[in-house]
């Protein structure tokens, strides 16, 4: 699976899911976790995949959602989501192209 369809996946995750957690698995070849319902996870997928990237996390202001930004260099990415797993994944995806 190329890395544009597993945005694509992550872009349209709405939970967790098994068969993402396999895609990101398939696609970046890391080891299968639980990427997209645990936060150590993805944690450990940003410090594996980009040791030296900054990342945030927080509450948006909506009171609701959660938010996460990842910055590598000079690149910076953020999102939010309902979940920060999947905030998180889908930062992890945008700083892929760089």
């Amino acid at each position: 699976m190329k890395k544009n369809v597993l945005k694509d996946r992550i872009e349209q995750a709405t939970g967790p899911s098994r068969a993402l957690d396999q895609a990101v698995s398939d696609a970046l070849n890391v080891p299968l976790r639980d990427y997209s319902s645990s936060v150590d996870a993805c944690m450990g997928l940003i410090h594996e995949l980009f040791p030296t990237a900054h990342w945030h996390v927080g509450r948006a202001d909506d009171g609701v959602s959660m938010y996460a930004t990842l910055t590598k260099g000079r690149h910076r990415a953020e999102s939010t989501n309902i979940t920060v797993p999947l905030a998180l994944l889908k930062v992890i995806s945008q700083i892929l192209k760089y």
